[in-house]
């Protein structure tokens, strides 16, 4: 039977990992479907409970570990793994759900062609921010296809589309998309 270690780090995920995520809802290191939105977002509201959704571990320490990434090793990366960051931003992002005026979902956005936003915002009125996430200190437009693509998918509803990442600066790429640093989230 395979390691939970195993299972975590294979992208992606099979039909093997419902054998392990009873026991990581249980020891409430993995969030279940559904249980902050983590849907997939479609305008067709059928398709989304037909979607898969996004799972998330919550302890970036027992995620580190499955993947056996060290503290020594990370400080002599030049960066932390792109889904450690992903799952930071999306524990901050449910955070600020819970005491925003503004009652969003929160989802992503993923094609059969894949094309994929890691995170979708839908207020109440159907508008949406698109959200990436990149771990690199440098944007270049690439960045933003996914969020490019939603937003023609999606003209009358596409608010805004951001990409956190991990450089200084905020950097405009058109009226709509912007990169912003992490550290300022």
């Amino acid at each position: 039977m395979p390691t939970p270690r195993r299972l975590l780090t294979r992208e992606p995920f099979t039909s093997e990992v419902p054998r392990w995520l009873p026991l990581l809802y249980l020891l409430g290191r993995c969030l279940k479907p559904n249980s902050l939105n983590n849907t997939a977002w479609s305008s067709n509201l059928g398709k989304r409970l037909q979607k898969s959704p996004k799972l998330f571990v919550t302890d970036y320490g027992l995620m580190a570990h499955l993947q056996g990434l060290s503290q020594a090793g990370m400080e002599a990366a030049l960066g932390l793994p792109g889904d450690l960051v992903e799952a930071f931003v999306h524990a901050e992002l449910a955070k600020h759900q819970g005491w925003s005026g503004m009652r969003t979902q929160l989802m992503h956005y993923r094609t059969s062609t894949g094309v994929e936003v890691d995170f979708v915002l839908e207020n109440r009125q159907g508008e949406l921010i698109g959200i990436e996430v990149k771990a690199a200190a440098t944007i270049s437009g690439k960045d933003f296809n996914g969020l490019r693509h939603l937003r023609e998918t999606t003209p009358q509803q596409f608010r805004r589309g951001i990409v956190f990442y991990t450089g200084e600066q905020i950097v405009c790429f058109d009226e709509q998309l912007v990169a912003v640093p992490l550290a300022l989230f």
